[in-house]
């Protein structure tokens, strides 16, 4: 893509996740409008959106449906400070979404992305292991290849290597283990990997001491290190 002058200033003067701006301008892509499954740049080019805008447009661009909820949500009402108060609106989601879930899973805190998710669910394990006496349960285990946010504490979770090595040192209290995939090689099964991998975990807790260790963060299905899915027995 061939930049005019007033693009190249102003990308210059912004920053995006993970990459120098620098090496951007070398090679840019700037959206000028999608619709349906597909993005188009400011010259016309059009590409294919195949994980739906990160997975928060997995309907399709330009929905007839979304824009009209979306249009008569901001007529009544665009912002509430969740410091101050909640929305009608949002009890009405609480109670779709904890009418789905399995089991007692229906306790949920609204955000407007994964890594604020991931970011507050770091919070809510340390914030209760403290309150409930146990202080020193605040690691966390995750894997490598896995991505979980660009925020710190998410980034942190994440094993994504070169991605995060410019932002280091990172939070500590994060360890990392590696995905089925990573050993596959090693074992005749798929199934016999996945035990092994899984057994890395009690490991890596019974190793640290368990009085340390807070919680587990995973992707069911890890899409950065290739779209890992592990057995129904590695969960």
């Amino acid at each position: 893509m061939k930049l005019n002058q007033r693009q190249e200033q102003l990308l210059k003067r912004t920053f995006l996740d993970y990459q120098q701006t620098t090496e951007f301008v070398k090679n840019p892509l700037i959206v000028h409008k999608a619709d349906g499954l597909y993005y188009w740049d400011v010259e016309g080019k059009r590409y294919f959106d195949g994980i739906g805008g990160i997975f928060v447009a997995t309907l399709g661009h330009r929905h007839p449906r979304i824009i009209a909820a979306m249009q008569r949500q901001m007529e009544t009402l665009s912002f509430v400070p969740s410091m101050h108060g909640i929305a009608d609106v949002t009890l009405d989601f609480i109670e779709k979404l904890g009418g789905v879930t399995p089991g007692n899973l229906n306790y949920i805190k609204p955000y407007s992305g994964g890594s604020e998710s991931i970011e507050s669910a770091i919070k809510f394990t340390r914030q209760y292991f403290k309150q409930s006496g146990k202080p020193g349960k605040y690691k966390f285990i995750s894997r490598y290849l896995g991505y979980h946010g660009a925020t710190f504490g998410a980034m942190a979770a994440s094993g994504t290597g070169k991605r995060k090595t410019g932002f280091e040192p990172q939070m500590g209290g994060f360890l990392k283990v590696f995905p089925p995939t990573y050993y596959r090689e090693r074992f005749d099964s798929w199934e016999a990997c996945n035990r092994f991998c899984a057994q890395m975990f009690e490991d890596v807790i019974i190793n640290e001491d368990p009085d340390t260790v807070a919680g587990i963060i995973i992707e069911p299905i890890g899409n950065t290190g290739g779209i890992i899915t592990p057995t129904v027995e590695y969960f």
